[in-house]
């Protein structure tokens, strides 16, 4: 499931990071981001959307709280 999370971002962004940057070491990219996934899933993080059957984006959940 984390791996369907992180690699069509990646693509959409043209093997860049989250700050625009090339990601050289593609592997070290990728086990870091599955492993900071996994933190982010241990400490409920990532919520989880019945509705989409699949995980909200965190951009989503930060237009949520500031609806409130």
């Amino acid at each position: 499931m984390i791996l369907h999370y992180i690699i069509p971002r990646v693509l959409d962004r043209d093997f860049t990071d989250e700050n625009g940057l090339k990601i050289e070491n593609k592997f070290g990219y990728l086990k870091t981001a599955i492993l900071n996934n996994i933190d982010k899933l241990k400490n409920n993080e990532l919520i989880w959307d019945e509705e989409l059957g699949w995980f909200k984006d965190v951009d989503e959940d930060i237009e949520e709280d500031l609806e409130i």
